[in-house]
């Protein structure tokens, strides 16, 4: 029978040392490989916003460069949702196009500069809401992007701040509450890709609505009425 002699015994010791030593390497380098943006989002990712009907009406998000060296920002169109009659183009830092245009790569952007991508909107004939999302990333580093999200409205006699004040909706776990006022009489759920998940009847009382049914995520709630619409986010948990 085989006896490992004092030798080889010293040997494994010092090869199992080895091996918890790299293994330990590993597990303290391999997160300074994180990589972050080098841009922000201004004034966010999103904009909800009403647009005056049969006008033409431009809405920005910049990329701001936050590092000392030129960056390189490449966007993608993801979705565009638009109601019937409506036109609406995009623009970076360098081209205004056509048309809501597939994709592109925007001019070099310098330190303390900005990138942009410009969603031009004319909203005409029908009254309604445009949801526009686009991808945004640095083009080095195409696996990290930012979705960025336009949702406009948009009717003929529009609708006053005053008359937003009229209606408020709240979410409560999975509960959506509406106190309205006579301004709205249809509320409507919007995911993010544009499509209507629901669509509900309101009256002037308060109204609550069951969501707990909903995937969690971002959506638009939609208030309509003869005298306007009024559009705002929420999160459904």
């Amino acid at each position: 029978m085989f006896r490992p002699t004092k030798k080889s015994t010293s040997s494994t010791k010092v090869s199992r040392l080895k091996k918890i030593i790299l293994i330990t390497v590993k597990v303290i380098v391999l997160p300074l490989f994180c990589y972050a943006q080098s841009y922000t989002l201004s004034p966010g990712d999103s904009v909800i916003a009403s647009a005056p009907f049969g006008y033409f009406s431009a809405f920005n998000i910049q990329q701001n460069n936050n590092t000392a060296n030129t960056i390189s920002v490449s966007w993608e169109k993801v979705s565009a949702v638009l109601p019937p009659s409506w036109t609406a183009l995009i623009c970076d830092n360098s081209i205004c196009y056509p048309d809501l245009h597939q994709s592109g790569i925007m001019d070099p952007i310098l330190p303390t500069g900005y990138g942009i991508l410009s969603l031009h909107i004319t909203p005409q004939v029908n009254p309604g809401t445009a949801v526009i999302q686009y991808a945004v990333w640095e083009t080095s580093n195409p696996a990290i992007k930012d979705t960025l999200t336009w949702v406009i409205n948009s009717s003929p006699t529009g609708i006053s701040e005053i008359q937003q004040n009229q209606i408020c909706i709240l979410l409560s776990e999975s509960t959506l509450q509406i106190n309205n006022n006579k301004f709205f009489n249809q509320l409507r759920l919007i995911d993010l890709n544009g499509k209507v998940a629901e669509e509900y009847s309101i009256g002037s009382e308060e109204k609550q609505f069951d969501v707990s049914g909903f995937s969690p995520g971002i959506y638009f709630v939609e208030a309509k009425g003869s005298q306007g619409n009024f559009v705002k986010k929420v999160r459904i948990p």
